[in-house]
């Protein structure tokens, strides 16, 4: 059976692949999706541990990581700055920033 996705055609027997790297870029879903912000309304919404039955075991974990290297971040180089363009890692199975230009004040050392 003929079908329609995403405003495209599909005829019976066409093949179709999925993309989990390209889900978190979806401009319907986010606005600016090519734009790193953590602090968006629907950040919740990304997909890159999956979803349902079909969630990574270790997303909770990763999650924990995340929070506990972001916070150590944000309160040792509280004024760091992007000063460059990320460069992307290309794969069809993951989109991630391989190299992140930043500026900071170096942390003084307590004597």
């Amino acid at each position: 059976m003929d079908t329609e996705i995403g405003g495209h055609a599909v005829k019976k027997g066409d093949k179709i692949y999925m993309s989990y790297a390209a889900a978190n870029h979806d401009p319907a879903v986010f606005d600016a999706p090519h734009v790193f912000d953590i602090t968006r309304a629907n950040a919740r919404k990304h997909l890159s541990f999956g979803t349902g039955p079909h969630v990574c075991i270790g997303a909770r974990l990763a999650r924990m990581q995340l929070h506990a290297l972001l916070k150590q971040i944000v309160t040792r180089i509280p004024d760091f700055q992007i000063i460059g363009e990320p460069e992307w890692l290309r794969s069809i199975w993951f989109n991630a920033i391989t190299r992140l230009p930043i500026a900071f004040t170096p942390e003084r050392a307590v004597a």
